[in-house]
C-alpha cells in the first residue's frame, strides 16, 4: 500500500494540494510522507480502508493488464519477423538488427522501472522488489480513472 502511494507522490505531484506542500517544509520526512498520502487521499476521494484497497488493487490490475499487452504484441512481432524470414522479405541481419532493438527497448524498461530507489533516484539495491508498481507514468491517469470507475460502479451496487 506505501508503494503504491509513494509512487502517486512521486509520479502524480498534481494530487498534492499546496497547502500540504506548505506544510511539508519544515516537518520530518516520517510526516511529510504522512501529509503527502493524506493530500493524495483526499484529491482522489478517498474516504476508507476500502477505497485504499480498491486503489491498490486497480493500479496492479492495470498493469498488470498493460505488461500482457505488451508481451502480446512482442510476441505478434516476433512471429511477424519469423514469418518475414520464412518468405525471404527480411534477411537474416536485417532480423537480427530488429531483435537487437526490441533487446535493448526491453533492458530499458526493466532498468527505468527497477533501478530506483525509494527516492526515485536510481541507486537502489541490486535486489528487484517483484510487487513494486511498475505502471509507466503515462499510464498512470488512465488506471485512475479505472479505479474511479470501479469504485463508483461499487457504490451503485451497494
Amino acid at each position: 500500500m506505501k508503494q503504491v502511494f509513494r509512487f502517486l507522490i512521486n509520479e502524480a505531484e498534481f494530487l498534492i494540494d499546496d497547502n500540504s506542500l506548505q506544510r511539508c517544509v519544515d516537518a520530518s520526512p516520517k510526516e511529510q510522507l504522512k501529509i503527502k498520502i493524506d493530500s493524495v487521499r483526499k484529491s482522489l476521494g478517498i474516504e476508507d480502508m476500502s477505497d485504499v484497497e480498491l486503489l491498490v488493487d486497480e493500479l496492479y490490475k492495470y498493469q498488470g493488464k498493460h505488461e500482457a499487452r505488451l508481451e502480446e504484441e512482442r510476441k505478434r512481432m516476433d512471429e511477424e519477423e519469423e514469418r518475414e524470414i520464412a518468405e525471404g522479405t527480411m534477411s537474416p541481419d536485417q532480423a537480427a538488427a530488429a531483435q537487437a532493438n526490441t533487446n535493448d527497448a526491453q533492458r530499458r524498461r526493466e532498468t527505468s522501472n527497477h533501478g530506483q530507489g525509494e527516492d526515485g533516484s536510481g541507486e537502489g539495491e541490486e535486489e528487484v522488489d517483484e510487487n513494486i508498481l511498475r505502471l509507466e507514468p503515462e499510464l498512470l491517469t488512465a488506471a485512475l480513472k479505472e479505479f474511479h470507475k470501479v469504485r463508483e460502479d461499487r457504490y451503485l451496487q451497494e
